[in-house]
């Protein structure tokens, strides 16, 4: 550092390798290192790569996670919370490539966190089947919102008059998929208010033709609510229910993750070996054991 006396009258700023700035009444002169430190570990390399994915589902998810996560308010978002709750799950690698063009790779991520029991869930053959009891095998009780409702409000302590019901659907093709640097996702979501007032048929409700269009319906699988599933051969689907209550600040959910028709494209990208060529892809530092290194 060194202090500037000239005629020239003072000066501040940045010029090469010296950066200049006044103070009490004299310049001050000193050298900065004008090379960007990046030294790109092993270590750096993976924080950084394991939130490509998770932020390109976000950009897919975002309309519907809004209100999805309690304790929301002020500059604490949805996003925030949503990169907080994933960061725990099984990485997903995206090489430099796969980045640059937005690929999104379906995932069973996080999609609602809150102290309601969750509604358990597992998709088959038949489509998803839920733990959500309707008390009847009579399938016109998910034609109607009303009558929805009074079947969940009737077999379950836990559900009140005025919860929500919200069903996140996302899906992509499964055709050339691991071989195509960019891969559209598509995601609709419907929430539906536990009321017994009037009937309202379900087909009235905004977005569940959205639904529809992907290839989603609301099903009675054996007396238990359920979602069936066209085109499986086609898509990979990633669905998930949540059950909220309330609004604001105040509002509470139950804690659900999203759960895979296929797994296949998610296991690729989920292992060591997609680890390692994601690193590479960034000109990575890798240490010598980078090939047994394990995927935290």
């Amino acid at each position: 550092m060194a202090i500037l006396k000239s005629g020239l009258g003072t000066f501040s700023g940045k010029i090469g390798g010296i950066r200049a700035w006044e103070s009490n009444g004299r310049t001050i002169v000193a050298s900065y290192d004008v090379k960007c430190r990046n030294p790109k570990t092993e270590a750096q390399m993976k924080q950084r790569l394991k939130l490509i994915n998770i932020l390109n589902n976000y950009r897919v998810l975002k309309p519907a996670l809004l209100e999805n996560f309690e304790g929301i308010a002020g500059n604490r978002n949805a996003a925030t919370f949503f990169r907080k709750y994933n960061l725990r799950q099984k990485p997903v690698w995206l090489t430099k490539t796969d980045a640059l063009y937005h690929k999104v790779v379906l995932a069973p991520y996080c999609v609602s966190q809150g102290i309601i029991t969750p509604i358990e869930y597992s998709l088959s053959s038949a489509g998803l089947t839920s733990n959500i009891e309707l008390g009847t095998t009579d399938k016109e009780v998910t034609t109607d919102v009303t009558n929805l409702a009074y079947a969940i409000l009737q077999n379950h302590e836990d559900w009140s008059k005025g919860d929500t019901l919200q069903i996140v659907a996302m899906r992509q093709s499964l055709k050339d998929n691991l071989k195509s640097d960019s891969s559209r996702a598509e995601m609709e979501a419907v929430t539906l208010i536990m009321t017994t007032g009037k009937n309202q048929p379900l087909d009235s409700v905004e977005g569940v033709n959205g639904l529809k269009n992907i290839g989603i319906t609301l099903a009675n699988h054996d007396g238990r609510l359920g979602i069936d599933i066209s085109n499986k051969s086609d898509y990979v689907y990633a669905l998930a229910l949540v059950h909220g209550r309330g609004t604001g600040i105040k509002r509470l959910l139950s804690t659900q993750n999203l759960v895979l028709s296929d797994t296949s494209i998610y296991d690729h990208y989920a292992s060591s070996e997609q680890m390692v060529e994601a690193l590479k892809s960034y000109k990575t530092k890798m240490e010598p054991d980078a090939y047994l290194s394990p995927s935290k």
